[in-house]
């Protein structure tokens, strides 16, 4: 048979050459692993060709290792050669660096590792590649062990502060971020407190987006590795400076370490990163920026446990997670499954007064139809109860528990019943029994082997929840018959679980019977059962004197079972048994069966017993040693005595008679060794005719059987042979395709993000170009608002000198005036109003326009999308980015708008003030000059001036009206671009119907006006002839 495996081969490892020979590979290398070769080799790295380059490279540790301590002198040209080649073999050799360091180390040079590896990394982290200097960083990061305190100093912390004191070179600002965060702890708190602090706050103001974003990410580890004042008075207030950008992404990445952040501060600090999480991040105008504050918001909460004061914005914005508002801002329901997975966490920091409000999310959770929802909650149900306690579990949790037990997806079975157990613990017996029926239901599919072996594995956790009748009632026939499961771990399981049963039965009128359940396993026909019943004793054998009494007799005769697989079994369990130092390991039927075990006709049940042989070796060998102490002694007692009578025979004999003594001693000793080869050939032939006994005792049917069981064997061996040939081809196919793949992946992710720094690049410079359009558009609306306020500044004026004629002269010409000046005024405004109209409507032209354009390319995108569905969220994020830094701009030109308008106002009551000085001033001297004469033209003039006052300030609130307005309007449009497709022909009229509406009030205010007027006039007239009328009446009475 060994002739016939050796010729099937030799036959496959020929049609294996043969398929080498014709399928040749014009790029393979073949590497020679003897020391001269690879010396050469290496020295002569500029004559080879790329390939062989890259080969060398990539077995670079397995050619120093098989050069040995030969290779050292040439180590540090080759290691500089490698790192001047190609970039992709540049990747490669930092790839192998750790290897290089390693032998190194084991050659016992520790001053050449920072001699030999150190230069070129130095030179690999100038490199213009970002990945290449991000992949020397990460190298730099692993050395820095190696490296005294001086030396980190001297070395690393002044390159690394060059790279960040480069303003030309963004990448090398970038890597020095993240070689400050890498070797923040390598560096200690002194270090830096002095420095690395100081410069990870100035690159935090970088202009540059990429390098204040990667110091954000980097600022939890910073954080852990620097002072508490420092935490406290410079790293969170720039994380708040950091909080309010305008750019979505860096806010982004703030919600992305509040966690961490929030594990590394205080009580104080706590609350004033959960008010920056209420209040800015959940509150956000941005959709992702919101979407990731909710994913955030479970674990931030869980880190303020134990805390006194916790803001009841979070609890409320918590208990949103699952409305469909906030769930729909995220794809594939990632909130509500955020929200499932920390439910207990949150729960437990809030306690039990909160249940009844977290109850109902509770139940949307088990509800959803997404079984990734489910899972979580279910896993987690038997924590929930916990933390509420017997009396609400059983009112709120109970039947949601039956029913997750009942679901439709196997994954949320499997969760539940996994902690099926724990989840049974808190309530009372009647609760308990109410959930075996469940179950037996559950454990009846046959498909289901996952659910069984989960009930398997918590047998001894029943045993411990139930009384011993539910156990022999229910508990033991799901037991057993799970013991004679047909997937064959689901036996293993329960029966390593079964002993619980016996231990719990114990002293029960239920003993006896499950005695007899599990010795049926071994009276059983099938040799599975019988397997079982050895499985069930490796756990009982601890339990002395129950498996002595009940258990050992049997489990002796299974030494003799006709099933080499049973046999196999019994001797993996005496096996541990004896190495665990079980308390049974002296047991003289023990000791026989390892004996009867060791001469077992199967070799796989000999190899078995085989881990045993070095603790019976050395108990045989210090026997042998005590046989042959032993028997020295005998022999060297005998020499002896012969000795004493030789020499007495020799003190009367010649010298002669010694050399007959030495002789008859030597034959002596002869016989001696003659008797002992004899006892141990004896001892041999018994132990062959006991052999031969037990052999010729042994049954035919036995030989039989082996013979089958041989056959198979030899044609399991073949099969595994022929498969672990057929793994090798495999696994080569598969290590090339792999590679291919990695490489391929690589360059694709590569790709990727110089894809995405084009982008940001390209929406950053198409922002700049945006916000230089608006600022010019503002220009000239400013130009047009100062004109205005011009022209009406000069009419103000225009109007009191036409006034101050009409006091002094009273002429019907200059009043004539006056009304022809209010006509042209009114005609001005009618006109004013005419133009405002127009330029609205420019506006929402304008609008309408860039709606369709923003359409066009809203069209455009998402007939990209269609081709490319991996990059849907990558687009969406653009478009946001897009919509947040209109708005930000937008926000900014509001801002500007605001204060120049403020500006305005101060300008113009200044202008009024003076006005009013002025005329107060001429009002005083017209007064002194004309007290007597002209009293009734002041009066006049203070009822003019009452009125132009209130047309000024019905202006003026006009103004602002329309100003607030148009500014609404702005805000609105901007904010709602996507909404603006159906909206905008609604607006447009609705707009007009107001501007003529105003209008119209405008109107009826001015002829309100002109009413009150004549009424002021008639008044006033009435007034002064009453007055002329008392004047003469006084005249005549004096």
């Amino acid at each position: 048979m060994s002739n016939y495996f050796a010729l099937i081969f030799l036959c496959f490892i020929a049609t294996r050459w043969v398929a080498q020979e014709e399928i040749v590979d014009e790029n393979a290398v073949f590497i020679d692993y003897s020391k001269e070769d690879i010396i050469d080799k290496l020295q002569k790295l500029d004559d080879m060709n790329p390939a062989m380059i890259k080969t060398y490279c990539q077995h670079l540790p397995e050619l120093l290792d098989a050069a040995g301590p030969d290779i050292i002198p040439y180590i540090k040209e080759t290691l500089l050669k490698f790192s001047k080649e190609s970039s992709p073999i540049k990747k490669l050799f930092l790839q192998q660096i750790p290897g290089v360091l390693k032998f190194l180390e084991n050659q016992g040079q520790g001053q050449l590792m920072k001699d030999t590896v150190l230069p070129p990394i130095f030179d690999l982290l100038g490199n213009q590649d970002l990945d290449i200097k991000e992949e020397a960083a990460s190298q730099l990061a692993q050395l820095v062990n190696i490296l005294s305190d001086k030396e980190k100093g001297d070395f690393i912390l002044k390159k690394v502060i060059e790279m960040a004191n480069d303003d030309e070179s963004e990448d090398n600002r970038l890597v020095a971020v993240q070689l400050f965060g890498k070797l923040a702890s390598s560096f200690g708190k002194d270090l830096c407190d002095q420095h690395i602090v100081k410069l990870f706050l100035y690159l935090g103001d970088n202009p540059s987006t990429k390098v204040r974003r990667e110091t954000v990410n980097y600022l939890p580890v910073i954080s852990q590795n620097c002072s508490k004042e420092l935490f406290d008075n410079k790293l969170i207030p720039f994380y708040r400076i950091k909080c309010n950008e305008h750019l979505w992404h860096m806010r982004k990445s703030c919600v992305e370490v509040i966690v961490e952040l929030s594990k590394i501060a205080d009580s104080e600090k706590k609350q004033i990163l959960s008010q920056i999480m209420t209040d800015q991040f959940l509150e956000d105008q941005n959709r992702w920026v919101k979407v990731e504050a909710y994913k955030m918001l479970g674990p931030f909460i869980a880190t303020l446990e134990n805390q006194k004061q916790i803001s009841e914005k979070l609890f409320i914005h918590f208990n949103k997670m699952t409305e469909y508002n906030v769930n729909h801002l995220s794809n594939q329901d990632e909130i509500m499954i955020k929200c499932s997975f920390y439910f207990p966490a949150v729960l437990q920091v809030f306690g039990v007064g909160k249940w009844a409000e977290l109850r109902n999310t509770l139940y949307t959770l088990i509800k959803h139809r997404n079984k990734n929802v489910k899972k979580p909650i279910a896993c987690s149900l038997h924590e929930v109860a916990k933390i509420i306690k017997q009396k609400r579990a059983e009112d709120d949790l109970f039947e949601v528990y039956e029913k997750v037990l009942k679901d439709q997806s196997d994954e949320v079975r499997f969760g539940a019943i996994k902690n099926l157990s724990n989840f049974l613990e808190i309530f009372d017996q009647e609760k308990k029994e109410s959930l075996v029926e469940v179950l037996q239901t559950v454990q009846k599919d046959p498909k289901k082997w996952r659910i069984r072996s989960l009930i398997s594995k918590q047998i001894k956790n029943f045993a411990k929840i139930y009384t011993p009748e539910i156990i022999f009632q229910y508990i033991l026939p799901i037991a057993t018959k799970l013991c004679n499961d047909t997937v064959n771990l689901v036996r293993e399981e329960a029966s390593r679980q079964m002993y619980a049963l016996v231990d719990a039965l114990n002293g029960t009128p239920q003993f006896i019977m499950v005695i007899e359940v599990i010795k049926g396993f071994a009276d059983s026909k099938k040799y599975s059962q019988r397997q079982v019943y050895v499985l069930i004793c490796s756990e009982l054998m601890n339990m002395v004197d129950i498996f002595e009494e009940y258990f050992l007799d049997i489990f002796y005769k299974l030494a003799d079972d006709p099933v080499s697989n049973v046999r196999i079994t019994l001797a993996r369990t005496i096996v541990q048994h004896i190495q665990s130092d079980g308390k049974l390991k002296d047991h003289p039927k023990i000791k026989e069966m390892v004996e009867k075990l060791r001469q077992d006709s199967s070799s796989e049940v000999r190899i078995q017993i085989t881990y045993l042989d070095p603790i019976v070796d050395d108990e045989e060998d210090e026997q042998q040693q005590k046989n042959q102490n032993s028997e020295d002694k005998k022999i060297g007692n005998q020499n002896v005595e012969i000795n004493q009578t030789e020499q007495k025979k020799g003190e009367e004999e010649d010298v002669p008679q010694i050399e007959e003594q030495q002789e008859s001693t030597d034959q002596q000793k002869n016989e001696v060794n003659q008797k002992q080869q004899e006892e141990q050939n004896q001892q041999k032939d018994v132990q062959e005719e006991k052999t031969q006994e037990q052999q010729i005792y042994e049954e035919k049917p036995q030989e039989q059987l082996d013979e089958k069981h041989d056959q198979e064997t030899e044609q399991k061996q073949q099969g595994e042979v022929n498969q672990s040939l057929e793994i090798e081809q495999n696994e080569n196919e598969n290590e090339k395709q792999n590679e291919v793949q990695q490489n391929q992946d690589e360059q694709e992710q590569k790709d990727q993000k110089k894809d995405e720094l084009n982008e940001i690049d390209a929406q950053e410079k198409q922002d700049e170009q945006k916000y230089e359009q608006e600022l010019k558009e503002e220009n000239e609306i400013k130009e047009e608002q100062e004109k205005q306020a011009e022209q009406q500044i000069n009419q103000d004026n225009q109007d009191k000198n036409v006034e101050k004629e009409v006091s002094q002269d009273n002429s019907e010409e200059v009043i004539q005036k006056k009304e022809v000046l209010d006509e042209e005024q009114q005609q001005q405004k009618v006109q004013e109003n005419v133009n405002d109209q127009e330029k609205e409507q420019a506006q929402q032209e304008n609008l309408q326009e860039n709606a369709q354009k923003e359409k066009e390319e809203e069209q455009q995108e998402e007939s990209q999308l269609e081709n490319k569905q991996e990059e849907k969220q990558q687009d969406e994020q653009q478009n946001e980015q897009q919509d947040e830094q209109q708005e930000e701009q937008q926000e900014e030109q509001q801002k500007n708008e605001e204060k120049q308008g403020d500006d305005q106002q101060q300008d113009e009551q200044q202008q009024e003030e003076k006005q009013e000085e002025k005329q107060q001033d001429e009002k005083q001297e017209d007064e002194q000059l004309q007290e007597e004469k002209y009293e009734d033209s002041q009066q006049l003039q203070e009822q003019n001036e009452n009125q132009e006052e209130k047309q000024v300030e019905q202006e003026e609130n006009q103004k602002q009206e329309e100003k607030e307005q148009q500014q609404e309007e702005e805000v609105q449009q901007n904010e709602k671009t996507d909404e603006l497709q159906g909206d905008k022909q609604e607006t447009i009229p609705q707009q007009q119907e107001e501007l003529e509406n105003d209008k119209k009030s405008d109107q009826k205010d001015q002829e309100d006006e002109k009413n009150d007027t004549e009424c002021q006039d008639g008044k006033e007239q009435q007034k002064n002839e009453n007055f002329e009328e008392n004047q003469e009446n006084t005249e005549k009475n004096e």
